[in-house]
């Protein structure tokens, strides 16, 4: 009996992701893994541990806050989407599965 191809559909946005495969014996799909971020949903001040830096300027004595370089949701995105891709990665060497298809929205609030 010959080796079905084993082909996954992941799913994805910023913060879920699902892999499906599709079933051989009868219509529909089976579910391979779901993975979430666990700080999707966390406001962003929250998510930063302090309030942001700030600085005098040189020609008179005004303050004001320095922006952080790096939105702290789309450092969250970046680690979820990573981590993702590492799983995926990790069971195509394994030879776990032949292709892969994949359907992302990635976006942050803005």
């Amino acid at each position: 009996m010959p080796k079905h191809k084993v082909s996954w559909i992941v799913i994805a946005d910023g913060s879920r992701a699902r892999i499906v495969t599709r079933r051989h014996e009868s219509p529909g799909f089976d579910v391979v893994a779901e993975m979430q971020s666990p700080e999707s949903h966390v406001p962003s001040h929250l998510i930063a541990s302090e309030r942001p830096g700030r600085t005098q300027e040189s020609g008179y004595s005004g303050r004001h806050a320095i922006e952080p370089r790096v939105d702290p949701h789309q450092e969250r995105l970046t680690a979820f989407i990573q981590s993702v891709a590492t799983y995926l990665n990790e069971q195509a060497a394994g030879a776990a599965v032949d292709d892969i298809i994949s359907f992302a929205q990635c976006s942050t609030k803005g």
